[in-house]
């Protein structure tokens, strides 16, 4: 569609209603009405979320003749109707502006462009989190990963807002829901319970990002204690460990995820399920004063898996391609940064 280079404006008088939807679904369609954009017209939400964009422009004189919408980020790219209605945001980004361009005739039947009128920014919050000395950002949403923040019972994490300059909205207008409550653009959170958490940030009422928390604690023996009373596995015990060390090595990475698998997967299929949980566990409990705490959760996960592997009577080439096997298929646990400096390595399965 082409647009008028006339620089002869007119008086044009426009009205733009927009609608935030709050899920990112298609319909039924749940509104959130945001008439009250702030002095820099932004809208927040996440990605893959679908906003309706209208307008009712009335000219003083003559009538319209063409609109042009620019809409980055979104599937559709653009729009020359008067109103585009339905749009999702599918690519990645920070913040993208909405202009709408439109062309006239006025009374002389002179055809009238105005300039590029900004609409609104849509802006995607980033959510980042911090356990004991640097922020990363976590949030499955960009890209879609299925990733968690791993700590021990009792431990505190921090979690702050993140927009792109210019574009914050007001302290009060940020609150959070999940695990704890709170309002303003950083909450502190304890982790008093073992299990599956979630932390949720919403930004003016709409839930903008999400943070998904594992929480563990390893009880129970260290493995010098555990072992004691089972002297029938004081040299097997060593001999299984050195097996699956030599078969994988690495820390926090594929090469940690198949070790710990493949070391339960032996330990069930020569002793027995139970004890195999408990060597693996005593373990654990032995080097929680010096481990880095997310990689806990993660061993445990995947020392769980190793144990459904195992099975009397297996042999070990079977187990070792039934581990490799769930370590393809994202079976297993591995961290995303495997160097975990300060520990911000996430969670995530083994095939991501």
């Amino acid at each position: 569609m082409s647009i008028s280079k006339n620089t002869k404006q007119t008086s044009l008088t426009c009205f733009f209603l927009l609608a935030a939807l709050v899920c990112a679904s298609a319909g039924p369609y749940n509104f959130l009405m945001v008439p009250d954009r702030d002095s820099n017209k932004n809208i927040y939400i996440r990605k893959n979320q679908t906003v309706a964009f209208y307008s009712n422009p009335t000219p003083d004189d003559g009538h319209i003749e063409s609109y042009y919408w620019s809409l980055p980020g979104t599937s559709e790219g653009f729009s020359d109707d008067q109103s585009p209605g339905l749009v999702t945001y599918t690519s990645d980004g920070e913040m993208f502006e909405v202009t709408l361009q439109i062309e006239h005739i006025d009374g002389n039947n002179q055809n009238c462009a105005n300039p590029p009128n900004t609409v609104a920014y849509v802006v995607f919050p980033k959510l980042e989190f911090k356990r004991i000395g640097s922020w990363k950002i976590v949030d499955p949403m960009v890209p879609h990963k299925d990733v968690r923040i791993g700590v021990l019972l009792n431990d505190s994490v921090d979690f702050r807002a993140k927009f792109p300059t210019g574009h914050l909205p007001q302290s009060s207008e940020i609150s959070w829901s999940g695990e704890q409550t709170g309002t303003g653009d950083s909450i502190n959170v304890a982790f008093n319970a073992v299990g599956a958490k979630e932390m949720r940030m919403n930004v003016r009422g709409s839930e903008t990002n999400s943070a998904s928390i594992t929480v563990a604690n390893p009880t129970g023996l260290g493995e010098a204690a555990w072992l004691a009373p089972r002297p029938w596995y004081y040299f097997a015990a060593p001999a299984l460990r050195d097996e699956a060390r030599a078969w994988a090595s690495g820390e926090n990475n594929e090469g940690d995820a198949r070790r710990h698998a493949y070391w339960n997967a032996i330990m069930t299929t020569d002793w027995n399920s139970a004890d195999a949980e408990g060597l693996a566990t005593a373990h654990e409990v032995s080097g929680l004063s010096t481990a880095q705490h997310n990689s806990v959760p993660m061993d445990l996960e995947n020392n769980t898996a190793g144990r459904a592997i195992g099975s009397p009577g297996a042999t070990r080439a079977s187990l070792k391609a039934a581990v490799v096997g769930a370590l393809n298929s994202g079976g297993l646990i591995i961290l995303d940064n495997p160097t975990n400096s300060n520990e911000v390595g996430l969670l995530q399965p083994s095939n991501q």
